[in-house]
């Protein structure tokens, strides 16, 4: 009906079934605008990717060319190109240590996620709608905060005179403070409440998509609760939490503000040997070899991830 009313008040003086065929001369002067207008709308557009190179164009700005840019460099060396920045990354025992202690740290804190976040997870499912969005606001509302604010909050709560230290003395459970920061400890504490929001919403996603039927058949069938979650609920689960602790291991493993803040010197990740590559001894060429051995790396176990789940899963959505 509104397309009959916009074809009649374009063509007044004509059929209203033929204005689409007119001239821009042959249509009233005062609704040439209208007919321009209505004329590029149902004109059916001939590259609908030309729309989308706006897109494209700001991908490639602010990902491919930095990306780029940082693999050539890569292979810049004092005698010109080669692979010479990678076999120093190799030959140095300092970055195999580091890269072994950043992958301890970033399965500790994977680990601890999942145990942490499943739970919880499970509870956000389960909850009335209303319940459900407070809680996931709840998980979600720390990521707004920067990781930088959050540290330094750690710092005060952790250190010998901060409210864990000093709530342990006054109950007696300790006479002196213990050392909560500046360690592994601490270092594990911060990185914990950075990821848990990342592990948790993949498995509230993947606990969505699976089919409550299940679980009633199953309790029609004669399991109890127990059973029913062990055998039906966990295994389909799974693929939600093999995404989350996946995204908590990717994210941990480049991680740099938490641990250079809340760790020691000993506790040493990737990203603060690449900072220092960088900002004290000038060898940007060799943390560009370093960063891209990090991205080879982080692309090996995506790939590897996709050969058993599906990939939409880090993202929250699910293939049903």
């Amino acid at each position: 009906m509104s397309d009959s009313l916009g074809r009649h008040s374009i063509c007044a003086n004509g059929p209203k079934d033929v204005w689409f065929d007119m001239t821009y001369e042959q249509a009233p002067q005062s609704k040439r605008s209208e007919y321009l207008l209505l004329r590029r709308l149902k004109t059916p557009t001939k590259s609908p990717w030309m729309l989308l190179l706006p897109v494209f164009a700001l991908y490639a700005l602010v990902l491919v060319y930095p990306l780029a840019w940082l693999l050539f460099r890569s292979f810049v060396t004092d005698a010109g190109f080669g692979v010479e920045n990678y076999a120093q990354v190799f030959d140095t025992s300092v970055f195999a240590s580091v890269v072994y202690r950043s992958f301890v740290i970033a399965l500790i804190v994977s680990a601890t996620c999942v145990l942490v976040g499943y739970p919880l997870a499970y509870v956000i499912h389960h909850a009335p709608p209303r319940i459900r969005v407070i809680m996931t606001t709840a998980v979600v509302s720390p990521v707004l905060v920067g990781a930088l604010i959050r540290s330094f909050a750690w710092i005060a709560i952790l250190e010998n005179q901060g409210i864990v230290n000093a709530s342990l003395v006054m109950a007696g459970v300790i006479e002196d403070p213990v050392q909560l920061v500046y360690n592994r400890i601490g270092l594990l504490i911060g990185m914990v409440n950075v990821m848990l929001p990342f592990c948790v919403l993949p498995m509230v996603a993947g606990m969505k998509a699976i089919d409550a039927r299940l679980l009633s058949a199953a309790k029609s069938l004669g399991a109890s609760p127990i059973r029913g979650f062990l055998r039906v609920f966990l295994p389909l689960s799974i693929q939600g939490v093999s995404a989350g602790a996946l995204l908590t291991f990717l994210l941990s493993l480049g991680f740099y503000i938490t641990p250079a803040l809340l760790g020691g010197r000993k506790d040493a990740m990737i990203a603060q040997i690449i900072q220092v590559q960088v900002m004290n001894l000038g060898e940007f060429n060799i943390a560009a070899a370093m960063g891209w051995l990090l991205m080879v790396v982080t692309i090996v176990l995506l790939l590897a991830y996709g050969r058993f789940f599906n990939l939409n899963s880090l993202f929250g959505s699910q293939a049903r």
